[in-house]
């Protein structure tokens, strides 16, 4: 490139990169050419790049027509995956347009392997959205995306945003569903397959407009593993306050745990004098609580099976409107990747509406608690301009 455009700031570069030739995707596809059922590989994505290059439809399930690739009836066993791989890094993007229907019928996303159906990171639309990711040891987990909204009779947009150190964002039209960080796979594939073998006639879905872009080569600035957080913390001390969206996503990371006492975080937070406030409480013991607050009354509202002391152990809160969600991973060890507990809580009607939180306890010997991010449910205009680049180009 010529030594003046090489001076320019990567935003000023990115905007005539834009203005002059769009956004360069590693993978587009529009499945602007048909194909009748069953698919043959090597398929060429149209415009391109990328080429569906492992097929398996033995029993003639998908087809492309009409600028949609079709899922119809199911069989396990019936998967395609594109050839180009999918580099971890911070803004690595894959956005798909799905419309499926209310049973679990197909996976769309990513897999590090090629041979069967999806085993990464991936969507498994249906009525009530669920997540899926596979851990490094080999084990799945299916995660329920508490009041997602989706609307399983239109086509939305589902958005993979991997993290450089582990996981990904995943991403509901411009709605933040899910923050996770079991797999670690360096390189991943792009693909679909269908997910058991259901009897019956099963009802058409279609998967469309498949971008897989490099957000930092583009010129955005995105490297970092909390670019979507509104308020980040990589250590943090008791007494210290923060604030949140009402509906939100809370995350951190146990480098090291208490000994002795219970850490509390309180949440939601209207008042501390008297305290009226949701808790996430962590005992010695590694119990995951609930509590709600109200005018200094502790009320448990669920807690969780101990379990071990695990550096690395990550924890997360999920809320939004009168639901929490609290769950656990771990980040170390045999176990990596591995979901230690999940629970939900679905009448959190007190405080809705609050945005103030407080790390009140670490602890009789302090834990030590790293990466502290908070995450709107409703991404800002400097996220969703970028998810909108990405899909009209």
């Amino acid at each position: 490139m010529l030594p003046l455009y090489q001076s320019l700031s990567p935003l000023t570069q990115r905007i005539i990169r834009e203005t002059v030739a769009g956004l360069t995707f590693l993978i587009k596809e529009n499945f602007n050419t048909d194909h009748p059922a069953p698919l043959v590989a090597p398929i060429n994505a149209d415009p391109g790049p990328g080429i569906w290059d492992v097929i398996t439809d033995a029993n003639a399930r998908f087809s492309i027509s009409g600028g949609k690739h079709h899922s119809s009836d199911q069989s396990i066993g019936t998967y395609m995956y594109l050839d180009v791989p999918v580099t971890r890094k911070n803004g690595m993007l894959l956005d798909m347009r799905l419309q499926p229907v209310s049973a679990v019928l197909n996976r769309y996303g990513l897999s590090p392997t090629r041979t069967s159906q999806l085993l990464g990171t991936f969507f498994l639309p249906s009525a009530v959205l669920n997540l899926a990711s596979t851990n490094n040891s080999g084990g799945s987990t299916t995660f329920q995306c508490i009041n997602s909204g989706v609307n399983y009779g239109v086509e939305s947009n589902y958005t993979i945003w991997l993290r450089d150190t582990a996981g990904c964002f995943y991403i509901y039209n411009n709605t933040l569903i899910m923050v996770e960080d079991r797999i670690t796979a360096a390189t991943q594939y792009v693909g679909t397959s269908q997910n058991s073998n259901v009897t019956g006639s099963q009802p058409d879905r279609t998967l469309d407009n498949v971008r897989v872009v490099d957000l930092l080569a583009e010129g955005y600035d995105v490297d970092d593993d909390w670019h979507l957080a509104n308020h980040y913390d990589a250590s943090l001390s008791e007494g210290e306050y923060f604030t949140h969206d009402a509906d939100t996503h809370i995350e951190f990371f146990f480098t090291t745990f208490q000994n002795g006492g219970n850490v509390d975080i309180y949440f939601r937070m209207q008042s501390e004098s008297p305290l009226n406030c949701w808790c996430l409480r962590i005992t010695n013991s590694v119990n995951t609580q609930l509590y709600e607050v109200v005018n200094g009354t502790f009320t448990q509202r669920f807690s969780s099976a101990s379990g071990l002391k695990l550096a690395n152990t990550r924890f997360y809160v999920f809320a939004r409107g009168t639901t929490i969600v609290l769950y656990r991973s771990n980040q170390s060890g045999s176990l990596i990747g591995q979901l230690l507990s999940q629970t939900t809580y679905t009448s959190a009607n007190n405080f809705s509406t609050e945005t103030d939180g407080k790390v009140a306890d670490l602890g009789t010997t302090d834990a030590v608690i790293r990466d502290f991010a908070v995450y709107p449910y409703n991404l800002p205009p400097s996220v969703t301009d970028i998810l909108d680049a990405v899909r009209n180009a």
